[in-house]
């Protein structure tokens, strides 16, 4: 069997080359049929239907056609080579030429996750279909290549680079790119059981859903990165639409939970769950045999929901929550993955690692940025956490606290002598009360006005403040009369504290509005508890004792 037209100029190699990319030097041609062999291939027919290619990388749109190259190889070097197309397309074979007595005959060697048993030399395991090409055959004659993408039924992405490379610098680069993917992978691992650690202690929702997504987001990127076929499970590559369709779902609930959406924006939320819906159906298709819907869904529910997300997340933005920063980073730089594949499709950015790969790379940097957008969610939880115990701190202190003096209310006081009172029994240790008034207050009040013995009752407030400890309870009763609960301290310490207040009130001294000075004072009574008290008995010996130093002359502490 021979060919019959005179292509392209053939693919010369020589022993200081390395590498050489094979589209430039091939033709190609679009089979409709599965069904077509080499024998059929080299027929007239369709030997007239080769096109030339003029460019290194192959860029032919989706199909679900049988793709055959042919090409040729002048091979001067002495070192092995090995004949490659980067990506991990799942049924390629290679028909070498071989030149015998009777004529020329074809040597097929099959690669391709899904292309059966290979033999020999021909055994190349690596992540995308790799053939062995023998050093005997003739460079007049064509190699050609039979890649089928899928099936019939699901239309693939015809866009690769096929080369030639001296075997050698092959395989350590094609470590150094499963050393990438090991690194991606571990990325996207360790953030999954980071998160999903998290996701158990905080039994919150919206880790539990970026942990689905990140586990799913890492099939995806096994499967496109053709690492199951290099280390023996293959059959991972055949859940790429069903890893994204599912990832799409949990990406969904991430965004609904994230960002709020039932409460902030409802218009987007319908519109997610929509997309929600579309996911599922994807599914359902692919469990119904119906791939090529399956296909074509996923396709437009990404590229859809892609967009929706980003827009959402801008919306949030735009309302104030500040963690949807990083939420919009994460999907834009996903986006600018998926574009830069397309333009690498359409033949607009060069065929090379960085941009075959940019999904799988951008998809990584997105998880990092929807991780460090949990980790601010949680810092915005926090401080609206502290916010809100500020507030009702000071919603406390304003239900506890009498405006004027700044000193605890009656209500407290009410509170605080009882519990006070069972502590101290407890250790056995004394407590003390004082109750003090201002002496004459209505006549003050009546000679000077009730601003100025409102401003009486707020020194008197801070001096009590300033000479008790953190421990005790200063507390205005009602109008002029205050109390001091004095844990841990006896009836000795209590009239010396008495004493103490008494004294620097008497000598402090007010000025009227028309710069009169003036001074006023206190009388003070003091009780300690007994074993036989309680709160209301010994609040009744103190006021005794107030009522006994007022008729004494007042401006002055008794104790009971």
């Amino acid at each position: 069997m021979a060919g019959f037209a005179i292509g392209a100029e053939p693919v010369v190699i020589e022993d200081n080359c390395l590498y050489a990319p094979i589209g430039s030097h091939s033709e190609y041609l679009l089979a409709a049929s599965v069904d077509l062999g080499i024998e059929d291939i080299l027929q007239k027919k369709y030997q007239n239907q080769f096109e030339p290619h003029k460019k290194d990388a192959f860029t032919l749109g989706l199909t679900s056609k049988i793709l055959w190259l042919r090409f040729k190889l002048a091979n001067r070097s002495e070192t092995p080579l090995v004949f490659a197309v980067d990506r991990p397309f799942p049924y390629v074979d290679l028909y070498s030429p071989q030149k015998s007595r009777t004529g020329v005959s074809y040597d097929v060697q099959h690669s391709g996750y899904l292309s059966g048993e290979r033999k020999g030399e021909a055994e190349l395991n690596f992540r995308f279909p790799t053939f062995h090409i023998p050093r005997d055959a003739p460079g007049d004659e064509y190699f050609y290549l039979r890649l089928k993408p899928f099936s019939k039924e699901i239309n693939s992405s015809l866009s690769f680079l096929s080369f030639v490379e001296e075997r050698e610098n092959f395989i350590k680069r094609t470590w150094k790119e499963i050393a990438f993917f090991f690194i991606v992978c571990g990325m996207l691992l360790s953030l999954a059981f980071y998160n999903l650690f998290l996701a158990i202690q905080l039994k919150d929702k919206v880790y539990f859903a970026y942990v689905g997504y990140v586990a799913f987001i890492l099939l995806y990127v096994l499967s496109r990165s053709g690492l199951p076929a290099a280390f023996g499970a293959p059959w991972l590559n055949l859940f790429s639409i069903q890893a994204v369709a599912i990832a799409l779902c949990f990406s969904i609930l991430f965004a609904k939970s994230f960002l709020q959406t039932k409460e902030h924006c409802p218009v987007l939320h319908h519109l997610l769950t929509v997309c929600f819906i579309l996911c599922l159906a994807v599914l359902a298709a692919m469990v119904a045999g119906r791939p090529k819907l399956g296909n074509t869904l996923v396709h437009g529910v990404g590229a859809i929901g892609v967009w929706l997300a980003i827009i959402t997340g801008i919306r949030r933005l735009l309302q104030g929550y500040v963690p949807a920063r990083y939420y919009v980073a994460g999907w834009l730089t996903i986006s600018l993955g998926s574009f830069t594949v397309s333009l690498q499709g359409f033949g607009l950015l060069p065929n090379n690692f960085v941009t075959t790969n940019a999904v799988a790379i951008t998809c990584t940097m997105e998880t990092v940025l929807l991780s460090l957008a949990l980790g601010d969610r949680i810092n915005a939880l926090q401080q609206e956490k502290r916010v809100l115990q500020i507030q009702e701190k000071r919603l406390m202190e304003l239900s506890i606290r009498d405006e004027l003096t700044g000193l605890f209310n009656k209500r407290w006081f009410s509170t605080k002598i009882s519990s006070e009172i069972e502590n101290c029994r407890a250790v056995d240790q004394p407590l003390s009360l004082i109750i003090l008034d201002i002496d004459h207050f209505k006549r003050f009040n009546d000679a000077y006005g009730h601003a100025m013995g409102d401003t009486v009752l707020n020194q008197l407030g801070k001096i009590i403040s300033v000479n008790v400890r953190e421990r005790d309870v200063p507390c205005r009763y009602g109008g002029e009369e205050f109390t001091i609960i004095l844990p841990l301290i006896d009836l000795k310490k209590a009239a010396l504290i008495a004493e103490r207040l008494r004294g620097i009130f008497s000598r402090f001294v007010f000025r009227t509005g028309s710069g009169e000075k003036i001074k006023a004072t206190i009388s003070l009574g003091a009780a300690e508890l007994s074993p036989t008290d309680d709160a209301a008995s010994l609040f009744e010996k103190a006021d005794q004792a107030l009522y006994r130093a007022k008729n004494s002359g007042r401006d002055r502490v008794i104790t009971a």
